[in-house]
């Protein structure tokens, strides 16, 4: 338990520290986008290697989980959405990281209850996909645009 541990309160800090690089290189939605991505990879990871019986391998699925998390979606998902949207998109964003998480809180144990621990690590991948279907059409790109460019960028036209 202590080793497990310290890995991920090692992965928790160096997460966000490498967020502020990554979201320069890659804009705000590569970040988001990705970490959905990556994060399902990896729950998927974690699912095989428990099947496997490897301990390691599911040890360092679930860092790079968290490492993913905290760099992505956990304490800077919030701020990147208010950077990247604005309105009522700010408000749809938020919605989606809630609904994932709450799902992910709410139906894990029910889940361990009636199937086998693994199972809950694809309904987590499963559960990220579709957030990360969503941020990928529907969010824009907003790097270096004032409040004004973002919100002619989500402005419906009208047909």
């Amino acid at each position: 338990p202590g080793l497990s541990s310290g890995i991920i309160g090692v992965m928790s800090l160096l997460g966000p520290l490498c967020s502020i690089k990554l979201f320069q290189k890659f804009g705000r939605k590569g970040i988001i986008v990705g970490g959905f991505l990556g994060m399902s990879v990896f729950h998927i990871a974690t699912a095989v290697s428990y099947s496997l019986g490897s301990s390691v391998m599911c040890l360092l699925s679930m860092s790079c989980v968290v490492f993913i998390w905290q760099m992505t979606l956990g304490c800077v998902f919030f701020v990147y959405i208010c950077e990247v949207l604005c309105g009522a998109a700010i408000g749809m964003a938020n919605l989606m990281g809630t609904l994932s998480i709450c799902s992910i809180t709410y139906l894990s144990p029910m889940i361990i209850e009636k199937f086998e621990i693994n199972t809950i690590f694809y309904g987590w991948a499963t559960i990220q996909i579709i957030p990360l279907v969503l941020f990928k059409i529907y969010m824009k790109e907003t790097k270096g645009l004032n409040y004004e460019e973002k919100s002619a960028l989500y402005k419906q036209k009208n047909v």
